[in-house]
Formats: C-alpha cells, sequence, structure tokens
C-alpha cells in the first residue's frame, strides 16, 4: 500500500510503494523520504518485542503460580511425589548422591550377603539338600534385582527434578 512520501526530485509529496515506485510519476523514484515506511517498522518492531515481552511474564507468572502451588501443598501437609522429592533433594537426599547411595549400598549388601548365601547354598549342594542351595542362589538373585531396581527408580527421579 502506497504512503504519501516526499519526492525529493520532484519536490512535491507523492503516492510511493515501498520499493520506490512513484504512482503519482508511473515510474520508480530513487531520491524520496522513506521516514513513512522506517516509522513503520520501527513500530511493528517495537509491538513484537512488547508482545514477546508479555507473553515472556506471562509464563513466568505461569511459574511462581506452579511453585505457589507446591509451597501451598508443603504448607498444608499435602503430599504429591514432586513435593517429596523436591523435599528430598531441598535436604541433601536427593540428587545423584541419593540415587548412587543407595546403588552403592545395595552393591556391597549384595556382595556381602551374595558371599554368605553362596557359601551356605555349595556347602548345602554338596551335603546333599540340593533344593535347600536352589532356594538360597535364588533369594540372592531376587535381593540383587531388588536392589538394582531400587537404584535405577532413586536415580531417576531424583534426576527429573533437577
Amino acid at each position: 500500500m502506497a504512503k504519501r512520501c516526499y519526492n525529493y526530485e520532484s519536490g512535491e509529496y507523492e503516492e510511493i510503494e515501498r520499493d520506490g515506485y512513484s504512482w503519482d510519476q508511473g515510474t520508480y523514484v530513487y531520491n524520496w523520504d522513506d521516514s513513512e515506511y522506517e516509522e513503520e517498522d520501527r513500530r511493528r518492531k517495537r509491538k513484537e518485542e512488547e508482545r514477546r515481552r508479555r507473553e515472556e511474564e506471562e509464563e513466568d507468572e505461569e511459574d511462581e503460580d506452579e511453585d505457589d502451588y507446591d509451597n501451598d501443598e508443603e504448607d498444608y501437609g499435602y503430599s504429591s511425589y514432586a513435593s517429596v522429592s523436591s523435599a528430598a533433594n531441598d535436604v541433601g537426599a536427593g540428587g545423584c548422591l541419593g540415587g548412587c547411595l543407595v546403588g552403592v549400598v545395595g552393591l556391597i549388601f549384595l556382595i556381602v550377603v551374595g558371599i554368605v548365601i553362596i557359601g551356605i547354598a555349595i556347602a548345602t549342594l554338596f551335603s546333599g539338600g540340593l533344593f535347600l542351595g536352589v532356594l538360597l542362589i535364588i533369594g540372592i538373585v531376587v535381593i540383587g534385582v531388588i536392589l538394582v531396581i531400587a537404584a535405577i527408580i532413586s536415580a531417576i527421579s531424583s534426576g527429573g527434578n533437577k
């Protein structure tokens, strides 16, 4: 859409398009005042920046509202996985330390108990108690699997809140 702009060559105001085409002369002009188009661009950029800033403020307010909701849950004793997990992280029981600690303790327990139970199982097998020996070996495998699953769940849950 053409705007009324000053043409320095003719010394008159003319209807000139953004690309320099003058409807009054029917040709392109090269020495004209394009400040109307520049002002339009500045207004458009300003509006876009204001819109972006409002969207960011709304997102920040939504984040604050979610934080307030979490605080309300803690204040009134409501519990949810997120608030319990974040509380654990606040006191230092979460994060990688929590998941890794469960894994290390579980591994040590598994090794110590495993050695004892496997020793008992081998002794039982040699003394003729096949059923009891197999049962002890199955027990140590089940305990190991439970500890590994607990370590994985702890590591995943603590890592999701960071």
